[in-house]
C-alpha cells in the first residue's frame, strides 16, 4: 500500500534491526531505497559472513542508536558524498 508507494518515491529508507536477519534492509534495496541500517557500528547487517563478501559502507548509511537525533545532517553529508546516487 501507501508504505511501499512511499519507499519507493524516498532517497533514504529506514532499515533498523529487529528479529530475523535483512527483511527492512532487502526491501529498501528492491523498492530502490539507500538503507539506512540503525544498528551498533560492529554488528553485521545481514549475516555474520557477509562482511566479508558485501561491502555495505558502498550502498547503505549505517548509523547507531546514539546517531538518530543527528540523522538529518548525516544524511544531508552522505548525498553529498554520492549515496544518493546508488538509488536504483
Amino acid at each position: 500500500g501507501d508504505y511501499r508507494c512511499n519507499m519507493t518515491r524516498a532517497c533514504y529508507c529506514l532499515a533498523p534491526t529487529g528479529v530475523g536477519w535483512g527483511i527492512r534492509q532487502v526491501e529498501a534495496i528492491l523498492l530502490g531505497c539507500v538503507p539506512v541500517i540503525v544498528a551498533e557500528h560492529d554488528a553485521p547487517a545481514l549475516q555474520y559472513f557477509e562482511p566479508f563478501v558485501l561491502d555495505w559502507n558502498s550502498f547503505a548509511v549505517k548509523v547507531s542508536k546514539s546517531d538518530i537525533p543527528n540523522l538529518a545532517s548525516i544524511l544531508a553529508w552522505d548525498d553529498a558524498t554520492g549515496h544518493r546516487a546508488l538509488r536504483l
